[in-house]
């Protein structure tokens, strides 16, 4: 129903280059056990931290290697939280329901809810225990988009839950 009051609004699912593919080598690399794949890896993250450095030392801002790797770290880490709770939000559902028939998919949607769910915890620090905090999150990321799979379902319009892709974000 949103979707119909705010037709001009896209949902946009922001995939930055550098971190997008660096959580993308990096599992795979796990996966096929390749020590190419993950230097690949480390040397995207190299390239990286090197390019903002030069960017900050260009501007002559006193501002160490190590500060702006630790800043770089953050920056991947945000937006596997992103992409997590992404995925957490409105694809468990189907994650759960692809269960039987691509259980490697289905694992890989429940790790990231959970992933989400554990970041959640630690970001809001609750004070209960672990368990039963992942458990209402669980509960909490269902109902919701059980609510906006009905609603695209009925409405005929999966804009909600089918993102456009951004690689750049948006100059103000």
């Amino acid at each position: 129903m949103l979707q119909k009051i705010h037709p001009g609004r896209i949902k946009k699912l922001f995939l930055p280059p550098h971190e997008s593919i660096f959580w993308t080598l990096l599992p795979l690399s796990v996966f096929f056990e390749s020590i190419i794949l993950l230097i690949l890896c480390a040397g995207i993250f190299v390239s990286d931290s090197l390019n903002r450095y030069a960017k900050l030392y260009k501007r002559k801002l006193p501002i160490r290697f190590f500060t702006v790797c630790q800043a770089v770290i953050r920056s991947y880490l945000s937006f596997l939280y992103h992409l997590c709770g992404f995925v957490s939000r409105y694809y468990l559902i189907p994650g759960l329901l692809l269960l039987p028939l691509f259980p490697k998919l289905a694992a890989i949607i429940i790790c990231m809810h959970l992933t989400a769910g554990v970041a959640e915890y630690c970001i809001k620090n609750a004070r209960m225990n672990p368990i039963p905090f992942l458990f209402f999150f669980s509960l909490e990321q269902l109902s919701y988009q059980a609510g906006v799979w009905w609603g695209c379902f009925l409405q005929g319009n999966t804009k909600p839950v089918l993102p456009k892709l951004v690689y750049h974000r948006d100059r103000i």
